[in-house]
């Protein structure tokens, strides 16, 4: 698709012996294509519009809009071929596939400038020193799948860019999205920060969550060694994962990861009746820091539609759910062991849980903080044990 609009200057910058070239122009945002919405998928980050850069630049365009192009470092797009004719100062900037290019950087300020349009701050009509102008920097040129997320990333760099998003850029997760397609949660994972949907609330789900349900389960871990950075670093799962070495566990894991996430939520809203149960004789909720019966409100589950009675803190649920990895076979793609029939986790689940409950009784009764118990060894072997 290409974009023909009026610019102010235009000059190219650089050009390396592979063809590849830089060059930027300078133009009034009014000209800058809305069209361009459809094409930020390159960008690792989406819009923040409650945080701070986006509402500076919103500020900037409507009360000091002159000052725009000095304040502000503008847009980069990545295009195969961007052409400028000095006769009619017109720039020619083309677009072919959604993931390799478009806005590469500064997608707060492409929003800004539409929302400041929309709102009638800004029109056709407005002129000189009032008209706020914009700079646009152009990578063009082909770019392989690394060359592009080193250039998204640099670019990025004014802010860290979270690992996670980079990989989504590399494409890693692709497998797991091919297999998240329950529609009771897929449209609200978020594969890059600040993601929103189409009521433009940020999703509640990221792939950081996913990732670390699949590091509980992942066989890299045995009887003594446990996966506690699920629980207590997400950012080292993401690394786990990036590495060369586990490149590959995504792709196996996708395989039963519906199963997993399912489980995770049944493990949920079943423990704190289990832990009450009279044959394990507990008092789930007595202390307010590991546990609030939520009567009148219901939590909602994150991945099958239940409700669970209790709001309580994930420090629970990880141990357990990484007791199950016991019953995965993760020799090729993963799958659940078999006897006669492979396991079905959810009746291990009903018949153990009681156990399980029995178990953690001492531990949560010795921390009385769900934090502690959460990092601590013991409260991961008892809960594999009685798995």
């Amino acid at each position: 698709m290409q974009f023909k609009f009026k610019v102010n200057s235009f000059r190219n910058l650089h050009e390396a012996e592979n063809g590849r070239r830089i060059c930027v122009f300078t133009a009034p945002i009014i000209n800058i294509p809305s069209e361009w919405e459809d094409w930020r998928e390159v960008n690792i980050r989406e819009t923040n519009i409650k945080g701070e850069v986006y509402n500076a630049i919103i500020d900037t365009l409507r009360t000091n809009p002159g000052e725009m192009i000095f304040r502000n470092l503008g847009i980069t797009v990545l295009s195969p071929k961007v052409e400028f004719d000095n006769k009619t100062n017109t720039v020619t900037v083309e677009f072919l596939e959604s993931g390799k290019h478009g806005i590469a950087n500064g997608g707060h300020t492409f929003s800004a400038i539409q929302k400041v349009i929309r709102e009638g701050n800004v029109d056709a009509e407005t002129i000189g020193e009032s008209m706020p102008v914009i700079k646009v920097e152009c990578i063009i040129g082909e770019l392989n799948s690394n060359e592009l997320v080193d250039i998204v990333d640099g670019r990025n760099k004014s802010r860290g860019v979270q690992t996670y998003a980079l990989e989504n850029l590399r494409k890693s997760y692709d497998p797991l999205k091919s297999a998240l397609t329950n529609p009771y949660y897929k449209d609200r994972i978020s594969y890059s920060e600040y993601e929103t949907n189409t009521e433009g609330k940020r999703k509640d789900i990221s792939i950081r969550e996913i990732l670390s349900y699949i590091y509980c389960l992942d066989g890299y871990f045995n009887r003594n060694t446990h996966p506690i950075n699920a629980y207590s670093g997400k950012a080292t799962v993401v690394d786990f994962y990036k590495s060369k070495k586990h490149k590959g566990t995504l792709s196996k894991a996708s395989k039963i990861i519906s199963e997993i996430l399912d489980l995770r939520d049944t493990i949920y809203r079943d423990f704190p009746q289990a832990y009450n149960h009279k044959s394990v004789g507990g008092k789930f909720g007595g202390l307010g820091t590991m546990g609030v019966k939520t009567p009148k409100n219901p939590v909602q589950l994150r991945f099958i539609k239940d409700t669970a009675k209790f709001s309580y803190p994930d420090a629970f649920i990880y141990p357990i759910l990484a007791g199950f990895r016991k019953y995965i076979d993760h020799r090729g793609d993963w799958s659940w062991k078999k006897d006669s029939k492979p396991v079905d986790p959810k009746q291990i689940w009903e018949k153990k849980r009681h156990e399980v409950a029995m178990a953690m009784k001492d531990i949560i009764a010795s921390t009385q903080n769900a934090n502690k118990m959460g990092k601590a060894g013991i409260t991961w072997r008892v809960c594999y044990t009685a798995i």
